[in-house]
């Protein structure tokens, strides 16, 4: 069963740091989407507010993030450090270079348009006391994290969002290296894509692999709120918040599941099965229609 995020929210004994205004603008800036037919929308507005709360609530000293993007999320969780005193620094993996300029929506004051801009130019333009507590990492979540793992001088993770990719494998291996990352202490996980059309595997391995090893009450599945435009393409969407303060989630807690995931040519070898399987799947629908290939 899932909870209302406003519902948990009010429950995680952040008082109320009147930053409504703040997000808002910072989604405005890096979490704004075009519709095919060029109007916009905010696409999942409140998921700042819960990470706004979550890193006022835990106050983590290394927070790790996998799937940047625009740095929606990424700046949120900055906000509430600054505003709380809290030292922490943000470790943000993205496979797109922070320099490089993408296709980025963006309402800066004059109202919504489509430009070129790359992370770095549009947070030039934000608060240096946010952007200095993040450091952005380039390139797959496997080559980063499996060089974090084999630095013994690596920062030991305690909060994670895992916002990569959504298909089962990815999110085993973001998932289990993060707890790795905590070297045997516990570790908090966000996990975004909860369901929906997007989120199937994400749900998958959630119930399946974490659920059944943790305490009921250290999972909220959390419902989150959707524009009409977004209801439409993902309904069922929500998110996944595991506290580590009431179970002691490490790697060793997942034995096997942690190991295999820590090494990267399994990874690659169960994703490469898998995509030849779809493919000769979608092969053999084919000749079943008469369609030659």
């Amino acid at each position: 069963m899932m909870t209302p995020v406003g519902k948990f929210l009010a429950r995680a004994g952040v008082p109320p740091l009147n930053r409504t205004t703040d997000l808002t603008n910072v989604a405005k800036r890096t979490a704004l989407r075009r519709k095919s037919d060029g109007t916009y929308y905010l696409s999942n507005l409140r998921r700042g507010d819960l990470l706004y709360a979550l890193i006022a609530r835990l106050r983590p000293r290394v927070v790790l993030e996998i799937g940047t993007g625009r740095g929606y999320g990424a700046l949120c969780m900055a906000m509430a450090a600054v505003d709380t005193g809290t030292d922490t620094t943000i470790i943000s993996v993205d496979q797109i270079p922070p320099q490089v300029e993408q296709d980025w929506p963006i309402d800066e004051g004059d109202g919504p348009t489509t430009v070129r801009r790359s992370v770095r130019q549009v947070w030039s333009q934000l608060p240096e006391v946010w952007t200095r507590r993040i450091t952005l990492r380039t390139g797959s979540s496997t080559d980063v994290m499996r060089e974090w793992l084999a630095d013994p001088h690596a920062p030991t993770v305690d909060f994670a969002f895992i916002d990569g990719g959504h298909d089962f494998w990815t999110a085993r291996h973001d998932v289990m290296t993060a707890l790795m990352a905590g070297r045997g202490a516990s570790v908090s996980l966000l996990l975004d894509d909860y369901g929906g059309v997007q989120g199937k595997a994400v749900r998958r391995f959630v119930d399946g692999t974490l659920a059944p090893r943790l305490p009921d009450a250290a999972i909220h599945r959390l419902e989150m709120p959707q524009s009409p435009d977004e209801f439409e393409d993902n309904g069922e969407h929500g998110m996944v918040f595991i506290d580590g303060q009431l179970a002691l989630v490490n790697a060793e807690r997942f034995g096997w599941a942690a190991r295999r995931s820590s090494s990267t040519a399994r990874f690659a070898a169960n994703v490469e099965a898998a995509s030849w399987r779809a493919r000769a799947a979608t092969v053999r629908g084919l000749r079943r229609l008469g369609v030659r290939r």
